[in-house]
């Protein structure tokens, strides 16, 4: 009598374990072919994307342009940007993770993210990824991005008269 509720825990402990595997985990992603017709500091532009996992979910920020500053925001998709998509589930598997219904794919031993459904920004974007040791350093790095974004913005505008 006693194996069958025994023999249930053990088929479901692999389950839990491998649950959240990569919560308290995160990445920052530097956007390797931006899209052509996206001038490279014009409104809405980016240059990184950050991604944390918890919670066996996915949260994404960008380094963007909103106007003449540099700032990190929650990630919206272009598609519908009133949408809020952001924390999502992810799946990982021993190669890949996936979140984003699959659009989003990481390689897991390159750390290569790569967009996988042309209809979302109407390309693939390719993305090279930087594990982040800790909370701290993922927003840490964010913020460089985003200061060395500011800096290319100074220099350009310096010179506007209005």
């Amino acid at each position: 009598m006693m194996t069958k509720p025994l023999l249930a825990i053990l088929l479901l402990l692999p389950l839990s374990v491998s649950a959240g595997e990569l919560d308290g985990k995160s990445i920052v992603c530097e956007l390797l072919n931006p899209k052509p017709e996206v001038e490279a500091f014009q409104a809405g532009a980016f240059s990184h994307l950050g991604f944390t996992f918890k919670d066996d979910n996915v949260a994404s920020q960008v380094v963007a342009v909103d106007g003449t500053k540099a700032i990190v925001a929650k990630f919206k998709h272009d598609r519908d940007p009133e949408e809020d998509r952001s924390p999502e589930a992810y799946k990982a598997t021993l190669t890949t993770v996936t979140w984003a219904n699959g659009y989003w794919v990481l390689d897991r031993k390159t750390l290569k993210l790569a967009g996988t459904n042309n209809t979302l920004w109407g390309y693939s974007p390719k993305l090279r990824c930087e594990a982040q040791e800790s909370l701290d350093s993922y927003k840490a790095t964010m913020e460089r991005h985003r200061g060395d974004m500011q800096k290319q913005l100074d220099k350009l505008t310096k010179d506007n008269k209005i």
